[in-house]
């Protein structure tokens, strides 16, 4: 969960294919660039 504002959040969640857990990728990082992009694209479309 990342905190936008005192009412609103963004969750993410990713899911790696079944090569990338055999090679002990780790989910944790795409989400966590996921959620970067999510936060950046919401601070560049805020009106205001």
């Amino acid at each position: 969960m990342v905190g936008l504002a005192d009412e609103y959040g963004v969750s993410t969640a990713a899911g790696l294919g079944y090569d990338a857990h055999d090679a002990g990728e780790d989910p944790c990082e795409a989400t966590a660039t996921v959620a970067e992009m999510v936060v950046e694209n919401l601070k560049n479309n805020a009106g205001g």
